[in-house]
């Protein structure tokens, strides 16, 4: 059971690592769009 209980532990972190790159990574996607987006709002194309 000790092994288990070490490999998920693991494996609980490696999750919370990679959902963290997941997030900042669709963040700076979505920021790019929504500045994209107001440039072209903020010189007339809509």
């Amino acid at each position: 059971p000790e092994v288990c209980e070490r490999i998920l532990v693991e494996f609980n972190k490696v999750k919370e690592q990679f959902s963290q790159q997941v997030n900042v990574t669709t963040f700076k996607h979505h920021r790019k769009h929504f500045l994209a987006r107001q440039r072209s709002q903020s010189s007339g194309h809509l």
